[in-house]
Parts: structure tokens; C-alpha cells; sequence
């Protein structure tokens, strides 16, 4: 064996230097093989189908959760979108005193119409017992 690397070494050249490289891959892929330490085609060995069906189980709750977090920030979204503006918040406070103004307003209207109101009653019950003495 030692003749045939010398052999590849002076009369290969560079060319037998990565021929004899290739070789000793080979060769201890091969044992990597042999001791199940190299797996090129049976994936089992890997994950088993016990464990995958779990993971695919955790998988399926993780992406069910997922859709419900995605559902609730839509209904955040939705809801943020369909709230007032700062601008449309003071346009309705505004709105506010000035209905509180006109009910001010109208009441200290209809405080004075019910002090006028009771003067003339008044002025009325007087009249009415001086003509009732009178007859």
C-alpha cells in the first residue's frame, strides 16, 4: 500500500496527491459507515416516528395558538382603527360646553320666568282677596 502512494505521490504528481486524498475519504467514509456513525439514506435512525408525531402535535397547539393571537390583534387593530382621533375627542368636548352653556342658559331663563311668574300670582291673590273684602 505504501509502494502505491509513493507511486501516486512522484509519478501523479498534483494530480495523484488529490487522488490519494480522495482515496483515504473514501475509506474513512466507508468505516463511518460501517460503525453507523455516517447516515446517508435511512433518516429513522435520526428522529423517530414517535417523537416526530409529537413534534407535529406541538406544532399543530403552536400554530392554533398562534391563529388566536393573530385573531385578537386583528380585533385590536380594528378597534384602534374605529376610535376617535384626538381632533374628533375635542370637537365632542367642545360640543359639550357649549350644551352646557345653552342648558345654563335656559335655566337661569326659566328661574327668572318662574320668579316673574310668582310675582304675578302673587299680585293676582292680592287683587282677588281685596275684591272678595270688598263685596
Amino acid at each position: 500500500m505504501e509502494k502505491l502512494f509513493l507511486f501516486l505521490i512522484e509519478k501523479g504528481g498534483p494530480f495523484g496527491l488529490i487522488l490519494l486524498a480522495m482515496m483515504i475519504l473514501v475509506a474513512f467514509g466507508l468505516w463511518l459507515r460501517q460503525r453507523n456513525l455516517l447516515s446517508l439514506g435511512d433518516k429513522t435512525r435520526v428522529v423517530n416516528r414517535d417523537e416526530l408525531s409529537q413534534i407535529n402535535r406541538r406544532l399543530g397547539d403552536i400554530d392554533g395558538s398562534l391563529r388566536v393571537v393573530d385573531k385578537r390583534l386583528t380585533e385590536v387593530e380594528h378597534d384602534i382603527e374605529t376610535r376617535p382621533s384626538r381632533k374628533e375627542f375635542h370637537d365632542l368636548e367642545k360640543g359639550f360646553v357649549r350644551l352646557e352653556t345653552g342648558f345654563l342658559s335656559v335655566a337661569r331663563e326659566v328661574k327668572q320666568t318662574r320668579a316673574s311668574v310668582s310675582r304675578i300670582e302673587d299680585h293676582m291673590y292680592a287683587v282677588a282677596e281685596q275684591s272678595a273684602k270688598g263685596r
